[in-house]
């Protein structure tokens, strides 16, 4: 425990690194202008959210910006549910891309990055009483450290019908390293969350939003169907399927009503 505790405080140290102020995506080394934009775009927005928690006092601004309350959470969810909303799993946007099937009418994706366990304490039963289901993004090297889900906790989330991804092995940004490093962030993670789960996992979510081409190709060979950006969009396409837009969920309503009022959704 000792050493797994080094590693993640070395990881949390690279994860301060990649957090920008609320309000514009982070950093993003993106090759999407090399890529075909000639896909039909379909209007699917995606709320990302970080810790799940009361805020203290003396919180820093990083842990203001990154923290929604489960009071807040609550007034975003019923206003999606008041609203006509409908949460779905990103699987659909994968049956739209390869299938042709139409998304539902007002679907919208509610992700959780970095597998923190206030998400399974406050968001995961939130989710339930509004009848609503969200995925989770986990670094896979995290897992079982005392503030972050265990196997546990993650085989009950997708058993009750939420969505479980990866979201590297330590949070590495995936523009920095190559070779095994890559491979151990993208590859290994996928084959080892599947064989905890017994499932397909088949999105990924960038660590702090970082990414190139080389990112990119790994992520395709090793069988990946979306992989997820912070890049601040609501239309997806096929094109750019493992540069799929997210807006941040933060705490005050306005981060999820605005993407949503602000694209006539």
């Amino acid at each position: 425990m000792k050493k797994l505790g080094m590693i993640f405080l070395c990881a949390m140290l690279c994860v301060a690194s990649a957090c920008k102020r609320f309000g514009a995506p982070r950093a993003e080394a993106s090759p999407e202008s090399a890529l075909s934009k000639n896909t039909a775009e379909i209007k699917f927005p995606i709320i990302n959210f970080h810790h799940v928690g009361p805020i203290a006092t003396n919180a820093t601004e990083k842990q203001v910006t990154y923290t929604t309350t489960p009071e807040v959470l609550e007034a975003e969810l019923k206003y999606l549910k008041d609203h006509g909303y409908r949460t779905v799993l990103l699987d659909v946007l994968i049956d739209a891309f390869d299938k042709g099937v139409p998304l539902p009418p007002k679907a919208v994706a509610l992700t959780f990055d970095d597998g923190w366990r206030d998400q399974f304490r406050n968001a995961f039963p939130l989710l339930k009483k509004y009848g609503m289901v969200g995925s989770f993004f986990i670094p896979v090297g995290w897992v079982g450290h005392s503030k972050v889900m265990g196997w546990t906790e993650l085989r009950e989330l997708a058993d009750a019908g939420m969505g479980v991804g990866t979201h590297g092995y330590l949070h590495w940004h995936f523009d920095t390293i190559h070779g095994w490093a890559l491979d151990r962030e993208i590859v290994q993670t996928k084959k080892t969350m599947e064989q905890h789960l017994g499932r397909p996992v088949d999105v990924i979510a960038y660590p702090g939003g970082y990414y190139n081409a080389e990112a990119i190709g790994v992520v395709k060979a090793a069988g990946y169907k979306l992989a997820l950006t912070t890049k601040h969009r609501i239309g997806q396409s096929a094109a750019l399927r493992f540069e799929v837009g997210r807006f941040h969920g933060g705490n005050s309503l306005e981060t999820v009503t605005d993407p949503l009022t602000s694209n006539s959704y």
